[in-house]
């Protein structure tokens, strides 16, 4: 039986929730988190019989820029985290934001309003990823969930093989968690597939049918926190085919949430999906507050569950290949 990949998307950001040109400017919780999961990783591939890897995402964007000197800052900043990343065969990905400092606010705002603004920021993050490691980044996590055809189809043309952006069941939105201002909205993802996909094209939000080539979406882990409609494709169920889920509140397996919502989540995506990844968000600010000791009993959840169950904590790309062997068409 092929084992169940765990995939923990970590998100290597500064200590502050919003980019602070004169403030904060540490990234402390990128040394935290390194350090969680390095005292987890003997005990994850003791107890899975896997060698324990995880997916890192390096934040460079324009507004790293601006604020450290160059969008290659982090890069250098965590150079002995990252290398021992690599070291262990961690998987290495690029994460962006789209925040972009408006004079009049004397804020940085969330510009989703403008795509060239949006393809401007993946673009300096695919350049400063070259420029670090000597290689154009392969997976790809957009901050805010954002996603939409447009930045899906430059993703792909820059050569990315998996993103991990999706989350299935978060509703359009005119807000981000952050607090930081807003322009435009965030995409919904209602009724998108809770598994791996290829996107047909021309619309990120539907797996093609008899595609066999070309990038992925991994999509984040989520579950209504109330009895869902058993789905035998795996698919999250539209509103249009379940009404009685129209008002469902769907969590996100974040690492940061309370545990007890974390494993029914991870429950419910075990029992409802074939063959299932879980795929674990964690952004390094997270461990800096109450919430480490929500993060470190998610973690130690995950590691009970090799009782059960064979899972391997797995890098973006070998999760796909392990559902891709399980699931060929």
């Amino acid at each position: 039986m092929s084992p169940t990949p765990v995939v923990i998307c970590v998100d290597l950001e500064s200590d502050a929730t919003v980019p602070d040109r004169t403030g904060n400017k540490l990234w402390s919780g990128c040394t935290v988190t390194h350090r969680i999961l390095s005292d987890l990783r003997p005990r994850a591939a003791a107890a899975s019989g896997e060698m324990a890897r995880f997916a890192w995402f390096v934040r460079m964007d324009p507004s790293v820029g601006d604020v450290h000197g160059s969008p290659e800052w982090p890069a250098r900043e965590l150079d002995e985290q990252l290398r021992d990343a690599r070291e262990h065969g961690d998987g290495i990905g690029l994460h962006v934001h789209a925040s972009r400092w408006d004079d009049s606010r004397s804020a940085y705002v969330s510009d989703f309003a403008d795509q060239a603004w949006i393809a401007h920021c993946v673009k300096t993050g695919f350049q400063a990823f070259v420029n670090s490691f000597g290689r154009s980044p392969t997976t790809f996590r957009f901050g805010n969930h954002w996603m939409n055809d447009a930045t899906w189809k430059l993703l792909e043309e820059l050569g990315v093989r998996v993103d991990v952006t999706v989350e299935p069941g978060v509703r359009m939105r005119a807000h981000v968690h952050s607090g930081e201002p807003l322009t435009g909205s965030l995409p919904g993802y209602f009724d998108v597939p809770r598994v791996p996909y290829r996107p047909t094209s021309g619309d990120f939000r539907r797996p093609a049918k008899a595609r066999t080539e070309g990038p992925w979406i991994l999509p984040i882990s989520s579950a209504p926190l109330r009895d869902e409609v058993p789905d035998p494709s795996g698919a999250l169920s539209m509103a249009t085919r379940a009404p009685e889920l129209g008002n469902a509140s769907y969590r996100t397996l974040s690492l940061s949430i309370d545990p007890t919502e974390f494993a029914t989540v991870a429950h419910r995506c075990l029992r409802s999906i074939d063959h299932p990844v879980l795929v674990c968000p964690l952004r390094t600010d997270m461990v800096l507050d109450r919430r480490v000791e929500r993060v470190r009993a998610n973690l130690e959840w995950l590691l009970a569950l090799t009782k059960s169950r064979r899972i391997m904590f797995s890098t973006a790309e070998a999760a796909i290949e392990v559902r891709e062997r399980c699931c060929p068409n």
